[in-house]
């Protein structure tokens, strides 16, 4: 099979063995993958492993399964979601994504989805329903974990939310938070490319903040009622500061974007106006089922977020481009063709 292998700080296309599934597991063809911020980071870190195969974001078919494995059949559709343990307190509570020998794919303790074939147990495996596009069902994973921090921060219809960050997180955001019936959407993003996407996927307003204001350009939007939430997704010390300073008194700020750097805060400020501060990290396979369902109903359209499709053959020199020069949307790789 062919890969993109993470070698000597880059990535390659390589000639690989076609993983054989053991009891218990099953082979999936990977059709599509979507490329994420964090295999950028991966591979800019300098902490992976050579000999890696990233991409977690994916849709595919199953092609085999090997003994004991029930209820698939060749070529349905799939993605590959990680998996607890199922004993320690996260798993127990529904928390897989807590677990601490928590098991995913392009992560380093799996092969991930820019390979063809991927053998993963069959409890990674999570049905596609029928209908729906497999190059869309590929943006399923990255929809379940904007779901998931807009139901841990208990953001609802009535809401009035600003999303600082259009990236692909802050884009699924946006889509999620209008398939929820929340209509009052701001969206603070320096590309123009990114907030345009984010118009064509329900935002009521996008704003460059390297031009305007945000807290003017809120209280405009607002006209005279109060912001009661913000989704952080860019990921920086200062926007989580601005997220904090701007939500109004008893109103959420969910931690979406991971800040690389220490925030200098003041307590007091979260304490006198009583907000509720809520991290969120990845998803379950419970919010994947969820936003698969919405997807395949048309609750939630991500084709907007799509910016453009590329073959395998050319993704290390995409992500080339991206590490100097960050996308405007999604970039799906077409990994087996057939």
């Amino acid at each position: 099979m062919l890969a993109a292998v993470f070698r000597r700080g880059e990535l390659g296309i390589e000639e690989l063995p076609t993983p054989q599934p053991g009891p218990g597991q099953v082979r999936v063809k990977v059709r599509y993958a979507s490329i994420c911020g964090s295999d950028l980071f991966l591979v800019s870190s300098g902490r992976l492993k050579d000999g890696t195969i990233l991409g977690h974001e994916m849709s595919g078919e199953v092609e085999e399964v090997g003994e004991g494995v029930e209820g698939l059949f060749p070529s349905q559709g799939v993605i590959v979601r990680p998996i607890g343990c199922g004993r320690c307190p996260p798993c127990r509570r529904g928390q897989e994504n807590l677990c601490p020998k928590r098991l995913a794919i392009g992560l380093g303790e799996l092969p991930g989805a820019f390979g063809q074939y991927l053998v993963v147990p069959k409890g990674m495996i999570i049905p596609i329903p029928p209908g729906l596009d497999l190059a869309l069902a590929a943006l399923a994973e990255p929809m379940a974990t904007a779901l998931h921090a807009i139901r841990l921060s208990q953001i609802s219809p009535g809401d009035r939310v600003v999303v600082i960050g259009a990236g692909g997180i802050g884009l699924c955001c946006v889509a999620v938070l209008r398939a929820l019936g929340i209509e009052h959407i701001l969206v603070s993003e320096p590309a123009p490319g990114r907030r345009q996407r984010a118009l064509a996927l329900g935002a009521q307003l996008a704003i460059d903040p390297a031009e305007e204001n945000l807290a003017e350009a809120c209280a405009d939007w607002c006209k005279g009622k109060e912001v009661s939430a913000v989704i952080e997704c860019a990921g920086k010390a200062e926007t989580v500061d601005q997220a904090l300073k701007l939500v109004s008194p008893g109103g959420k700020v969910a931690l979406v974007g991971l800040a690389k750097g220490t925030l200098q805060w003041a307590p007091a400020l979260a304490m006198l106006k009583e907000l509720k501060i809520q991290g969120s990290f990845a998803n379950t396979q419970r919010e994947c089922r969820q936003c698969l369902d919405m997807m395949a109903s048309g609750k939630i359209q991500p084709r907007e977020m799509v910016e453009r499709e590329v073959s395998l053959w050319e993704l290390p020199e995409v992500f080339r481009s991206l590490m100097a020069t960050p996308g405007d949307g999604k970039i799906l790789v077409r990994v087996a063709q057939d």
